[in-house]
């Protein structure tokens, strides 16, 4: 029964963590705040650029600098770079699926992921049983 709990355990932090073999795509936009333009709070999906990220780039981000928001592709440290350099930094967040970078970003709450894997260890355990 520990062997199987384990072996769920690991098949799970090994799907969140799988990446296919293309580039990661981010949305590729900037435009001031209070304009009303496509790459404001929630991006217009129609409308607005993409582009696929090189090796080095591994996120989508989003940043409010003044009055200016900027999405891209980033390096994994952007955020904490920003932090320290950018003047005027109001909001920054990273995201590493393709297009996740195109509305308000959150990240997925730990109740969802142990909600998930209890799923999979109930159905695995009654499976074998």
């Amino acid at each position: 029964m520990k062997l199987l709990f384990c072996g769920a355990l690991v098949i799970y932090v090994l799907a969140l963590n799988f990446h296919s073999g293309s580039s990661l795509q981010c949305f590729f936009c900037g435009s001031e705040t209070g304009k009303n333009e496509d790459c404001e709070v929630n991006v217009n999906t129609n409308t607005t650029l993409t582009r696929n990220c090189t090796n080095e780039e591994t996120h989508c981000g989003r940043a409010i600098i003044n009055s200016t928001i900027t999405r891209d592709c980033a390096v994994s440290q952007a955020c904490k770079i920003a932090q320290s350099e950018v003047v005027g930094l109001k909001e920054c967040s990273l995201c590493q699926t393709d297009l996740c970078n195109g509305a308000m970003m959150a990240t997925t709450p730990l109740s969802i992921h142990l909600g998930v894997f209890l799923f999979i260890y109930y159905t695995f355990t009654k499976l074998l049983l």
